[in-house]
């Protein structure tokens, strides 16, 4: 295996499917709400996080059922990359 093969995190969705059962998973997450003015540089910080990170949050929350006992589980929760974990920006 490559160091970067052992390098790379798993992402927030693969580690999902990895732990719950096939079809289980159910969202909660919602369209977050705008925090930076359209066009501007934060913005576009915030869409190519949201890019490489593959969501458009810090945090994906979710409902689902674990190792096949058909009831969903707890709320499982799982952190990907910082698409919006510094929050906004104070203003210039």
């Amino acid at each position: 295996m490559s160091a970067e093969a052992r390098a790379r995190r798993p992402g927030a969705h693969e580690l999902l499917d990895a732990v719950l059962d096939a079809g289980s998973f159910t969202s909660w997450d919602e369209a977050p709400l705008a925090v930076a003015e359209p066009g501007s540089e934060y913005a576009a910080e915030l869409a190519a996080a949201a890019d490489r990170a593959g969501t458009d949050e810090s945090i994906v929350t979710a409902r689902g059922a674990s190792a096949g006992t058909g009831s969903p589980s707890s709320s499982v929760s799982s952190a990907s990359s910082p698409a919006r974990s510094a929050g906004p920006r104070p203003s210039a």
